[in-house]
C-alpha cells in the first residue's frame, strides 16, 4: 500500500458526536489535504464544545468518521496515533457512530503498521465488543514481530487479534454480547472467542466454530474425541452446541468411490482431467481463504446427488468437516468452478478430512524384524522417539559415499521444530514402538543387541508441497540391492506378482504422474510397500489434490477455537483396491510405484497420509527430490544399484 507523503494536517479534537461537527471536520480536513478552499468551511466547529488542536507528536482521532476518512488517504507516519471510539451511551440513535474497527480498516491499519519505517505507538480507546469494551496499546514493532511469528499464516485479522488476545481472552463473552453487537466483524470476534472458551473448558472437544442455522440464530459446532455422530449439549454461554466426531467418517465418499469402481469409471487422464487439475490449482487459494470449513479439494468420476450418483462428467470434490452448518460470515460452497477457458465443472461437497500417517500397528512381522541390510518397507523411527514410519526409496546424494533413504518429516516432533535441529538425529530400525518387550534388545529380531541404529538425518522439509526427510545409512546397514520387506503370498497375488516374479527396484527408474496418458496403466497397477500394510495395490485418480494438514499430536488451538493447520498442494491421490486398504497409519514414507505391462517398477512418489474415505495421498517423487536438493544444496537421485554394480 502506498501512503501519500503530503504535510500532516492538524487534526480536530471534537468532544461532540453530532453529524454537524463530523461534517465540519471532514470538510476542514479535505481543505487542508488538497489545498482547495472552494468548500469554504467555517474556521471553527458549529458547537462551542468542539475545539481544534494540533500536537506535533501525537494525533487523536475522536470519531470513527475522522479515522475512516484518514485511512482512505493515508496514515501519518512517525507520529503516535490514538483512536478514540464514541462510547455507546453517547451515540444512541446516531447511525454514524461506530465503536469498533471494520474488516477493511483493520486491513489498512495492520498493513500500515507492519510496513512502517518509523516506530509508532497505536492506542485504541473504548474499543467495543458487544456489552464489553477494552482499551489497548501496541507499537509497529509489536506488529512486525507478530507478522514474522505468523509467517505464512499471516492475515491482518489474525495479527490484529493476536495483539488483542491478552485483552479479550478473559472477558467471558456470552450470547448477550452476540445479540447486542451489530458490527459483523466484531460479532465474529465475539463468537470466535466463545468457541475458544468452549474448547479450553472441555477436554473432549478438539475444536469448534460458530455457524448460523437461521437468521440471527447461532449454533456452535464442536468436534469431539468420541465417535457419536451427533450429540447435543444444552448450551454454552447461552448458545446451543452441536457435537460431531473429530475423526469424521466419509461414508458418502466411500460409497461414491466404490460405485465408480463397480462401474469401471476410472480417471482417463484426458483433456477434462487436465482442465480439472488446472481448475483445482487456480482456485485453491480463494477456496481456502473464503471457506474455513474446507478440508481438501480433489476430483471424482461420480457426483453424489439426492437422486443417486451422477456419472455424466467428472466433478470437483470439496471435502469439509460438516456439510449442514455454514461457518458464520461465510457463503455456501460454489456449485461450479469455472476454468479460465470458460468451461465449468460441477462440485460435490462431501464430509471428510486428511490425516498424516505415522505410527500404526505393524501387522507384517518382516517389517519389524531387524534387517542387517535395510529394505524398503521396514519400520523406522527416531531414537527414543514416540513416532515411527516406513523406509522409503533409496537415494544417492552427491558427495556422500553412503547410500541414503527417504522417509517423512512428520514423524519427528514437534512439527514446528527447526529442520536444522533435526540434522544428525539418530534413527532406529525397527522403530522403538515396533520392538518387543525391551526396545534395546534384539532377542527375536535376528540381530545383535543394541545395533538397531541405522542412520542419521541429513536434512528435512515440511512445506506446502513436501513432507520428507533424507537419512544417511550407516555403512554396516547399507543395502546391496533395492530389496523390499518380504510380502505375503496373497499380497503378491493381488498385486500381480509371484515368488518366481518377485518385485525389486534396482535401477532407480522414476515416472512423472502428471504426464500420464490413457496408455499408462496407472488406473490398474499402482503399488506401495509399507510397514503396516505391506504390499498393496491401488489406482491413481488425481495429480492435483489439495488438503489441510493438522498436527494431531499437538492439536494446537488458535484464538478462534480452530486447530492450527497448513495447506499441502499438488498431491497425488491413490484409491484403494477393493480387496485391501492401500494405506494405513504407519505407512507414511512408503515408496509408491507404477507397475508397467512388463512388471517393471517406476517410482512415482512417497505416501504421506490418507483421507477419511480411505484414499491415500502421495507426494510426486520429482517434487520430493527437487525440494530436498534445494535444502541440502546437493544433487539427489534415486539409487541405481545396477549401474553401481557395473562400475
Amino acid at each position: 500500500m502506498t501512503f501519500l507523503k503530503s504535510m500532516t494536517p492538524a487534526i480536530v479534537h471534537c468532544e461532540a458526536s453530532c453529524n454537524d461537527c463530523k461534517t465540519w471536520k471532514i470538510e476542514k480536513r479535505f481543505s487542508m489535504l488538497t489545498g482547495e478552499d472552494n468548500k469554504n468551511p467555517p474556521l471553527s466547529p458549529p458547537h462551542s464544545q468542539c475545539m481544534a488542536r494540533e500536537s506535533p507528536g501525537h494525533i487523536i482521532y475522536t470519531t470513527y468518521v475522522d479515522f475512516k476518512t484518514s485511512l482512505q488517504d493515508r496514515i501519518p507516519k512517525g507520529k503516535d496515533i490514538t483512536i478514540d471510539f464514541e462510547p455507546a451511551s453517547r451515540c444512541v440513535g446516531d447511525v454514524n457512530c461506530h465503536h469498533t474497527l471494520t474488516n477493511d480498516n483493520v486491513n489498512i491499519l495492520m498493513n500500515h503498521a507492519v510496513h512502517s519505517e518509523n516506530t509508532q505507538i497505536f492506542e485504541l480507546r473504548n474499543l467495543s465488543f458487544g456489552q464489553k469494551a477494552v482499551s489497548c496499546t501496541f507499537s509497529t514493532s509489536d506488529c512486525l514481530f507478530i507478522r514474522n511469528s505468523l509467517a505464512d499464516r499471516y492475515t491482518p485479522k489474525l495479527a490484529y487479534l493476536t495483539l488483542l488476545e491478552s485483552y479479550l481472552k478473559n472477558l467471558n463473552f456470552d450470547k448477550s454480547d452476540v445479540e447486542v453487537e451489530h458490527n459483523v466483524y466484531a460479532r465474529s470476534i465475539i463468537l470466535d472467542y466463545i468457541c475458544y472458551s468452549l474448547v479450553k473448558s472441555r477436554e473432549d472437544v478438539v475444536e469448534a466454530y460458530p455457524s448460523t442455522k437461521e437468521k440471527n440464530t447461532f449454533v456452535l459446532i464442536a468436534f469431539t474425541k468420541n465417535d457419536n455422530d451427533y450429540q447435543e449439549l444444552e448450551t454454552f454461554n447461552g448458545l446451543q452446541v452441536l457435537c460431531r466426531p473429530y475423526l469424521t467418517k466419509s461414508s458418502e465418499s466411500i460409497l461414491a468411490e466404490n460405485y465408480a469402481q463397480e462401474q469401471g469409471l476410472h480417471c482417463s487422464f484426458g483433456k477434462d482431467i487436465q482442465l480439472l487439475n488446472e481448475v483445482i490449482e487456480s482456485k485453491t487459494g480463494a477456496l481456502f481463504t473464503d471457506h474455513s470449513n474446507i478440508e481438501g479439494i480433489g476430483l471424482s468420476m461420480v457426483r453424489s446427488t439426492s437422486k443417486g450418483f451422477d456419472t455424466s462428467s467428472p466433478c470437483v470434490v470439496l471435502y469439509c468437516k460438516c456439510k449442514s452448518y455454514i461457518p458464520f460470515g461465510e457463503q455456501e460452497f460454489p456449485k461450479y468452478l469455472i476454468h479460465q477457458s470458460g468451461l465449468s465443472f460441477k462440485t460435490d461437497v462431501r464430509e471428510g478430512r486428511f490425516s498424516l500417517g505415522p505410527n500404526g500397528n505393524t501387522l507384517l512381522g518382516a517389517a519389524r524384524d531387524w534387517h542387517k541390510e535395510l529394505a524398503m518397507g521396514c519400520s523406522v523411527g527416531p531414537k527414543s522417539g514416540h513416532y515411527d514410519a516406513t523406509i522409503g526409496p533409496f537415494v544417492k546424494v552427491e558427495g556422500i559415499d553412503q547410500t541414503c533413504f527417504l522417509t517423512v518429516r512428520h514423524m519427528f516432533q514437534p512439527f514446528d521444530l527447526d529442520d536444522r535441529r533435526l540434522q544428525g538425529t539418530k534413527l532406529m530400525q525397527p522403530a522403538d514402538g515396533d520392538t518387543k518387550s525391551d526396545p534395546y534388545s534384539q532377542a527375536g529380531h535376528g540381530g545383535p543387541v543394541n545395533d538397531r541404529e541405522c542412520g542419521d538425518v541429513l536434512t528435512s522439509i515440511f512445506s506446502e508441497r513436501v513432507d520428507a526427510a533424507v537419512v544417511k545409512i550407516k555403512a554396516d546397514r547399507s543395502p546391496s540391492r533395492g530389496y523390499f520387506v518380504v510380502p505375503t503370498e496373497n499380497e503378491l497375488k493381488v498385486a500381480g506378482f509371484s515368488r518366481t516374479n518377485f518385485p525389486t527396484f534396482d535401477d532407480g527408474s522414476i515416472m512423472n504422474a502428471a504426464e500420464f496418458t490413457t496408455e499408462d496403466v496407472a488406473t490398474e497397477r499402482v503399488v506401495k510397500f509399507g510397514k503396516t500394510t505391506g504390499l498393496t495395490k491401488g489406482s491413481l485418480e488425481l495429480n492435483s489434490m489439495v488438503v489441510k494438514v493438522v498436527d494431531e499430536e499437538a492439536l494446537a488451538i488458535q484464538y478462534n477455537g480452530r486447530l492450527e493447520s497448513k495447506v499441502m498442494k499438488n498431491q497425488l491421490k491413490i484409491n484403494s483396491h477393493s480387496l485391501k486398504t492401500f494405506f494405513q497409519l504407519g505407512d507414511s514414507g512408503s515408496a509408491v510405484f507404477l507397475v508397467d505391462k512388463r512388471n517393471k517398477l517406476h517410482c512415482i512418489g512417497m505416501a504421506i497420509g490418507s483421507m477419511s474415505d480411505l484414499s491415500c495421498l502421495v507426494t510426486p517423487i520429482q517434487v520430493v527430490l527437487s525440494e530436498l536438493e534445494k535444502k541440502l544444496g546437493k544433487k539427489i537421485l534415486l539409487k541405481n544399484f545396477e549401474m553401481e554394480n557395473m562400475q
